[in-house]
């Protein structure tokens, strides 16, 4: 309960009454979890990590384990939603045996509430824009969403319309489509900017929760890199050099780094074509 309250956000109540069949996957292999939003009651579709969609699978296996047939993820005994109560008392009862403490040194008293708030707080800091942050959070008004601003105004970005202002492509230059149910642009940002890796040169599709890549410096040659025409001249720089190494390991008789350059420089030609020529 604590990892999806962790990285979602959403309300205890909302937590609680997530359905056995919350989980969704779109063709780009991305996880979503459904749950009715309680203030608004509106239901809501939001991308998670694959750490969470673990999760959220383990427990829908340990409740089928158990024979219970409630329709709920977070059943008690009897198949009724845990009570809030019970919840607090758990993780209370954690931090008392783990002797967690504040900075006077008190027993820390956990509060479901504050890991929402800490999503609020670390979405306004990673450049969320605001109407995003509203929707995921379930907030009635923008109000709410505005407490969370005077953290980190400096870190505010762009709006979400230059975020997007490029096609995605992948090494070979080819044009990964967002084409699913689940798909909106504001998801589409928060899948790409919150839970992709970040790279000089474009973005890696394997969440930042899945760890560092085993593979470190082979992005170009990987079916996970996407990228777009903000890093256009990045590409051709990258070109540049890479023509540069094949000639020098040509004219050295390097063949086993010349053969590793062409598959590179192969696919930065195809992603900067696709990315000259979006429409083509």
């Amino acid at each position: 309960m604590v990892l999806i309250l962790q990285e979602c956000g959403m309300r205890i109540n909302e937590l609680l009454q997530l359905p056995m069949d919350c989980l969704s996957q779109d063709a780009r292999g991305v996880f979503y979890l459904r749950y009715l939003q309680g203030k608004v009651r509106r239901e809501n579709t939001i991308p998670v990590s694959q750490a969470i969609a673990r999760v959220v699978q383990e427990q829908q296996e340990a409740v089928r384990a158990r024979g219970n047939a409630s329709t709920l993820l977070f059943p008690n005994e009897r198949g009724r939603p845990t009570r809030q109560a019970s919840f607090s008392q758990a993780i209370n009862h954690l931090a008392y045996v783990h002797q967690i403490k504040d900075v006077t040194g008190k027993l820390f008293r956990f509060q479901s509430h504050q890991f929402r708030h800490t999503v609020g707080t670390r979405m306004i800091n990673l450049g969320v824009p605001h109407h995003i942050i509203q929707r995921y959070l379930g907030h009635k008004g923008p109000e709410m969403t505005s407490r969370y601003a005077h953290i980190h105004d400096s870190t505010m970005r762009e709006k979400l319309s230059e975020y997007l202002a490029g096609t995605l492509v992948d090494v070979t230059g080819k044009k990964v489509m967002e084409n699913t149910a689940n798909d909106t642009a504001e998801l589409q940002w928060f899948s790409r900017n919150v839970l992709a890796q970040a790279l000089t040169n474009g973005f890696c599709s394997i969440p930042t929760v899945a760890g560092p890549c085993p593979h470190p410096n082979a992005c170009l040659n990987c079916a996970h890199f996407r990228t777009d025409i903000t890093f256009l001249d990045v590409h051709r720089s990258e070109l540049r050099e890479t023509e540069r190494v094949i000639a020098k390991a040509d004219a050295n008789g390097w063949v086993r780094q010349s053969e590793m350059n062409q598959r590179k420089r192969e696919n930065l030609v195809n992603i900067i074509t696709s990315l000259e020529v979006p429409n083509a």
